[in-house]
């Protein structure tokens, strides 16, 4: 391994740079140039109403909401393994008992399922945004080689 490689140092650049090629598309504090901001989270600057009802979909608010919808799925998978577990008890101690112990097995499972999903659709997003950031900062560059031309 040499000084350059990445791999010498945990996946970073030898310069401590996360990113040798000097563009961090999660950094949206500024653009190409420091004097250039870039636009700032669609989500943020429309407000959340605004966006949920933008049917251009140029706003997202998935990844804004990816903890509050993974909160509610994890609630749903725990209530449907605990409500109809208590409530076989009262038919029935022994198969309620039984649900109770082994009744998680399904909701684990789905839970993996919501987990792996969110993450699909919010890496989506993130990389429809980190497109759009690099469409425009080439756009920025095009219009700077033509003026300097």
């Amino acid at each position: 391994m040499t000084q350059g490689d990445p791999s010498a140092s945990g996946g970073q650049h030898w310069h401590g740079d996360p990113n040798p090629w000097g563009h961090n598309p999660q950094n949206q504090g500024h653009g190409a140039y420091p004097d250039q901001p870039m636009p700032a989270n669609r989500v943020e600057a429309k407000g959340f109403l605004a966006a949920l009802f933008d049917f251009s979909f140029q706003s997202f608010i998935t990844v804004t909401f990816a903890k509050v919808i993974y909160a509610i799925l994890l609630a749903v998978a725990v209530a449907s393994w605990l409500l109809p577990a208590f409530s076989m008890m009262s038919e029935s101690t022994g198969l309620g008992v039984a649900l109770l112990f082994l009744g998680w097995i399904p909701g684990f499972v789905l839970v993996i399922i919501y987990r792996i999903a969110l993450e699909v659709t919010v890496s989506m997003v993130r990389t429809s945004q980190n497109t759009a950031a690099t469409r425009e900062e080439i756009e920025l560059l095009r219009r700077d080689l033509r003026a300097g031309a």
